[in-house]
């Protein structure tokens, strides 16, 4: 992850590879959208004991895998990605919880096993909101919002985390 005290080296790097801060779907990510999104991720990882992998790609940022579980004996690995609910300090519609959203050509990618959504900002501090199978949000209904249709599922309605925990 960043070695920088704000996290801003994870946006820079990012633009330095050429990504654009404009994503697919036309929303923007910031330096503050970045730093927090990271910290969610490496958050998540501590919580359930792995090492976060904040390696950024050239080709696709953080390569949608931020950490995996190890699997249940005889098993593969659990390759887990993190949605940071949004939200900072300076943000009026500071999110606490909401949905856990995926774009779909992200599902169709087969790096990813579960999604894990965390709520929270560094500042406020972090917890998991809870987790969906790849499989199980693919068998949602899409839904708009604001930028196109997306997969997502309200955070009330994610497994707990020791769901995922037993999995291993």
């Amino acid at each position: 992850m960043d070695t920088t005290p704000d996290g801003s080296a994870r946006y820079e790097a990012k633009r330095a590879s050429g990504i654009s801060p404009v994503r697919s779907d036309g929303s923007w990510c910031s330096g503050e959208n970045d730093r927090q999104a990271a910290a969610a991720e490496e958050f998540a990882a501590r919580s359930l004991g792995c090492e976060f992998n904040g390696t950024i790609l050239a080709d696709c940022g953080d390569g949608h895998c931020d950490f995996s579980i190890p699997g249940a004996p005889g098993q593969p690995p659990v390759r887990v990605d993190v949605k940071w609910l949004g939200g900072t300090p300076d943000n009026p519609r500071l999110i606490v919880k909401s949905h856990l959203i995926v774009n779909p050509a992200d599902l169709e990618r087969e790096t990813v096993d579960v999604y894990v959504a965390v709520a929270g900002s560094i500042e406020r501090g972090f917890e998991v909101a809870g987790w969906i199978s790849r499989e199980d949000l693919r068998k949602l209904p899409q839904m708009n919002f604001g930028f196109g249709f997306k997969y997502g599922v309200h955070a009330t309605a994610l497994r707990p985390l020791c769901e995922l925990q037993e999995r291993t």
